[in-house]
């Protein structure tokens, strides 16, 4: 067999042909050809169907009897890497223009990857001495690509939630294939299912949720191996995404207990579990548990910040029989949970109040009116019924508070949640000349200590009246004549007062009204204290009284008594003069 020239040409198609020249020794001419066809392809066996042609047609001359001539038929591929005979032939003679030709259709093997590459090549042989045969040779066609043959399924990407179904599909290429299926996330790997075909739902594992830690989604990957039968045919891989559900994620509050903690309460209802609105002390016991692994981050009641690690919580004078758990996970997810206390372990109260208003009858007598209102409840608690007492004391200034009177409280009348008094009541013996603090308190079976009101009451206002024996302020003050003290033991720095008469001739005294009176009322007359700088109005200093608002009549009086004295001493000194 002659030296083989083989074309390592990599070609795409599902065919190639080649041919060559040979000659005999007296210069016979014949050409040597083949050829080979793809036919078809069997995915479920991997293998391509082939025919291969070959042929020497004589071109010049001839050749007969003899019995050594060989022409052979071969298939190479990188497969099997080895040359496979197809057909061989033994022409003892060809005439001019003769043609001697063979063939072979077959199956070829794919690598496990689906490609193939291939080659067919034809070969002469002839080593002994007639001249008239063609001497030994070969042809090759191009070492060719031929069609790829789908193998392994395309693992798919896909997106589903921890814990919940999610649909993988497959897009295998023969209906004979079988999958296997295995994930790998964060630290945990598996199978998700075998002998799979075309279609499989998958539960993610919750376990997945300890591999993502606060995150909200975490990737993976998943295999998916191809199989015929038991042969695997490959794996090929893919990235998928599982994300946290928040509606079946978040945190989970349950409460295991809702008691009452108040005794002097728990004695009015006869339940730790009746409450009692405005006044019962509710202790809310409860649990939080995470199906995806998270943490509590932060906790409020009611609206109310409390530690994220608190599983007991008490409302005090609780307002509401709705309690409201909200608990944010460190996914920052949100969770919140309303409990609410049924109608017949609940009661309406209303917080026992006093409001009222304490005067004065009149600016004379020692009489005061005292009226009161306020809210009670006069319900039953549940094994005792409310009741309401109202009082009232009061503290003289600078004294010190009388009893609470009276003893057996004041009568009133109600209406809904509220009250007030029957009557109005008359308080006698109140100093005129004094103010007092008036306190109001109202005691139920809840507020035993009572709620209270202050109302304070001046001084009243005084009241003036005389005749010509006497005069009356309040029927207190009383007097026949007023003098202004003057006593020597109660003064100090004197300097006997010189001539006033200067002063007595040059200040004016004017006549008016006041700005209240009308302008035909009887006139007043005196001094006029001036109240700006540019005034036409003087008054002299001497007789201005302390706070610069009044005249000192004593003052007054006094410098006209020294006055009287100087004309005196002039009209003594004008009679001697006559004389």
């Amino acid at each position: 067999m002659q030296k083989r020239l083989k074309l390592n040409i990599q070609l795409f198609g599902a065919g190639a042909s080649a041919s060559t020249s040979l000659t005999s020794t007296v210069g016979n001419k014949a050409t040597l050809s083949v050829s080979f066809t793809e036919n078809s392809t069997n995915i479920t066996a991997n293998t391509s169907n082939i025919t291969c042609n070959g042929s020497i047609h004589m071109v010049t001359g001839n050749y007969s009897q003899t019995s050594s001539p060989m022409i052979y038929l071969y298939w190479h591929d990188n497969h099997n890497n080895s040359d496979v005979l197809i057909a061989s032939k033994n022409p003892q003679s060809i005439a001019k223009q003769g043609t001697v030709s063979l063939s072979g259709t077959f199956d070829v093997a794919h690598n496990d990857d689906g490609t193939l590459y291939g080659y067919a090549f034809c070969s002469w042989v002839y080593n002994a001495s007639n001249k008239y045969v063609p001497r030994s040779g070969s042809t090759y066609t191009a070492n060719t690509r031929l069609t790829d043959i789908p193998r392994s399924t395309n693992a798919p990407s896909f997106t589903g939630y921890i814990g919940q179904a999610v649909g993988i599909g497959l897009a295998r290429n023969s209906s004979s294939f079988t999958h296997t299926l295995r994930y790998a996330f964060g630290g945990l790997s598996g199978t998700i299912a075998t002998n799979v075909a075309t279609n499989y739902t998958w539960n993610i594992p919750t376990t997945f949720y300890g591999q993502i830690g606060n995150n909200r989604s975490g990737i993976g990957t998943i295999y998916v191996d191809t199989y015929n039968g038991q042969t695997l045919i490959g794996t090929t891989a893919n990235t998928f995404t599982a994300n946290v559900n928040e509606s079946i994620a978040k945190l989970q509050i349950s409460v295991s207990s809702v008691v009452d903690t108040d005794n002097a309460i728990i004695e009015l209802t006869g339940s730790n579990t009746k409450f009692v609105a405005n006044a019962s002390n509710c202790q809310i016991s409860f649990n939080i548990t995470s199906p995806s692994n998270a943490s509590v981050s932060s906790l409020r009641i009611n609206g109310v910040g409390i530690s994220a690690n608190t599983r007991s919580y008490t409302i005090n004078n609780i307002t509401s029989k709705t309690i409201t758990i909200s608990a944010t996970d460190s996914r920052n997810y949100t969770t919140d949970y309303v409990y609410t206390i049924a109608d017949n372990n609940w009661v309406s109260y209303v917080p026992v109040s006093v409001r009222g208003t304490v005067v004065r009858t009149d600016g004379v007598s020692g009489h005061v009116h005292l009226d009161f209102n306020g809210n009670y409840w006069s319900g039953n608690f549940g094994s005792t019924s409310n009741t309401l007492t109202v009082q009232y004391r009061y503290q003289k200034e600078s004294e010190s508070w009388s009893n609470w009177l009276p003893s057996g409280g004041m009568s009133y009348t109600t209406s809904g949640t509220t009250y007030q008094q029957q009557n109005t009541m008359t308080i006698t013996n109140i100093n005129t000349s004094n103010a007092y603090t008036f306190e109001l308190r109202a005691i139920d079976k809840i507020n035993t200590t009572g709620a209270t009101y202050t109302y304070v009451v001046d001084r009243a206002v005084p009241v003036a009246w005389w005749n010509n024996t006497y005069f009356t302020v309040n029927n207190i003050l009383r007097y026949t004549n007023m003098s202004q003290t003057s006593l020597e033991d109660l003064k100090k720095n004197f300097k006997e007062l010189g001539d006033v008469m200067d002063v007595v001739k040059h200040f004016k005294i004017y006549s008016y009204n006041y700005k209240d009176e009308k302008d035909t009322e009887r006139k007043h007359y005196g001094f006029v204290i001036p109240t700006s700088k540019n005034s036409k109005f003087e008054v002299p200093e001497q007789v201005v009284a302390k706070g610069d608002e009044g005249i000192d009549p004593y003052a007054m009086c006094s410098i006209l008594w020294r006055a009287v004295q100087e004309q005196q001493e002039e009209i003594e000194e004008l009679k001697k003069k006559i004389v």
